[in-house]
């Protein structure tokens, strides 16, 4: 667990990332976020997140509970593009 600032150092160079909300719902009715960064190998990178978690972060930025899950590799329909996918989200922290 780690904070977003903590978690960006480990995978990129960059030090921000702009997460945009999509225009719809996932079939769940869940509102993700996401995007994108260049990864420490050059790979180009799609960080995903529940709406939930970026308004936790909002509330407190500096919150320490957060993970990534692992990266997946992708091919995008359309264009061809390869990158990886991960998911930013909040650690349960009550699961002992």
């Amino acid at each position: 667990m780690a904070s977003l600032k903590e978690l960006l150092a480990n995978i990129s160079t960059s030090s921000t990332i702009d997460l945009r909300i999509n225009d719809k719902t996932s079939a769940d009715g869940t509102m993700w976020a996401n995007g994108w960064i260049e990864g420490k190998e050059g790979k180009l990178l799609c960080i995903v997140a529940k709406v939930e978690t970026l308004k936790a972060i909002a509330i407190n930025p500096l919150l320490t509970t957060l993970m990534l899950t692992k990266p997946e590799a992708k091919v995008a329909e359309k264009t061809g593009l390869e990158y990886d996918i991960c998911q930013l989200a909040i650690a349960r922290v009550d699961w002992y």
